[in-house]
């Protein structure tokens, strides 16, 4: 029984510490294991835009499973709308850490 609390546990963080990683991947060139301490770190340090990245993925999952015309919405455009959200939120949290020269960052 508290072994499957614990499984339990593990895989809903290991889900939100993904989002990070295939973010971190995409932007930055790293080793895997330093990709997994970066995700971990940023997920713990910006719990807002954590929350915030989880509750779109929530709203995604609830709105398909409840509501019959989403489905012809998220084929249309609705998934590139909620990672073009995200990345609005990845952007937010990889600008507090990258250093900026200049005045001119093209994201």
């Amino acid at each position: 029984m508290r072994v499957d609390i614990y499984s339990n546990l593990f895989s809903k963080h290991l889900k939100i510490i993904f989002f990070y990683v295939f973010a971190l991947i995409a932007r930055f060139d790293n080793t895997i294991f330093k990709t997994v301490k970066n995700a971990v770190i940023l997920a713990v340090f910006n719990l807002r835009e954590t929350f915030l990245l989880t509750l779109i993925h929530v709203i995604v999952i609830v709105l398909m499973i409840f509501t019959k015309g989403i489905w012809i919405f998220m084929m249309v455009g609705g998934f590139s709308v909620s990672a073009y959200i995200n990345s609005l939120l990845f952007i937010r949290v990889f600008r507090q850490y990258e250093k900026i020269e200049g005045g001119n960052h093209d994201d």
